[in-house]
């Protein structure tokens, strides 16, 4: 048993070594694609052109429809009913999943 626990022992502290080793080269990727970001000059924004506007966000729609108090209200109160029953629909006596 001894044999094994040893085996396992280094193992456990390769893998280890192993993971530093490849979180310092990520943040070395980092830092080295930060430093070429920061060294590239930049170019000049384009102004905008007279017939370009703000363009519109694709969820400003639902934006609008949660502004809506009455609307949000209940959208909010379904929203919380269906994981009521969801949660009741699954529920078992006694037994906790993690």
């Amino acid at each position: 048993m001894s044999r094994l626990d040893s085996w396992l022992g280094e193992v456990q502290w390769l893998g280890l070594v192993a993971l530093f080793v490849v979180a310092l080269g990520t943040v070395g990727l980092y830092l080295a694609q930060w430093a070429l970001a920061r060294a590239r000059p930049r170019s000049p924004r384009r102004a905008a052109e007279p017939g370009e506007g703000p363009r519109p966000e694709p969820d400003a729609l639902l934006a609008w429809v949660l502004a809506l108090t009455s609307w949000r209200g209940q959208w909010q109160a379904a929203w919380v009913a269906a994981l009521n029953d969801e949660a009741k629909r699954r529920a078992a006596p006694g037994v906790c999943y993690f």
